[in-house]
């Protein structure tokens, strides 16, 4: 999964750190404190859930003594300070698999349980789902394109 290049960031944050492996282009949200992940507990307390942005960057393990650091691509070590887009448009393949069939121009974007990217104000699939709790999902933008031949779709991001 991944970014396309193309993208108008307005606004970015810096607060954060990532603790565990993650891609760029996903929905970070708040763990405790300074440490954000991709969410896996919407299904079950959706109230505690605080999405912060698009991680605008990929996180790996990096090992400094047998190989050099890479400046070519984006990427930063694990408990590094990370860059998240909180406002702004990016195409983005982050996208709930469930959704994809239905997402067009003009549809709000939720965050899924896993920090993907849908039309559904609940996360399908997910054991008692948010709308068997009668509890909408967490609205995070809206989608500016449909899904293109390679799995992309522009969305305008606003947290």
């Amino acid at each position: 999964m991944a970014l396309r290049e193309s993208r108008r960031v307005e606004a970015t944050c810096i607060d954060y750190i990532v603790t565990a492996a993650a891609e760029r282009g996903g929905v970070l949200t708040a763990v405790s404190g300074a440490v954000a992940s991709y969410n896996t507990s919407i299904g079950t307390r959706p109230s505690g859930i605080l999405p912060v942005g698009i991680l605008m960057e990929d996180i790996e393990a990096q090992n400094y003594l047998t190989h050099p650091q890479r400046y070519q691509r984006n990427v930063s070590d694990l408990g590094s300070v990370v860059g998240v887009m909180t406002k702004g448009e990016v195409w983005t393949d982050f996208i709930d698999g469930y959704a994809k069939p239905h997402i067009h121009a003009g549809k709000a974007a939720y965050l899924t349980h896993s920090g993907l990217i849908t039309v559904y104000d609940f996360a399908p699939g997910v054991v008692g789902s948010l709308i068997e709790q009668g509890t909408s999902g967490i609205q995070i933008g809206r989608f500016l394109s449909d899904i293109d031949s390679d799995g992309f779709a522009k969305v305008r991001i606003d947290l």
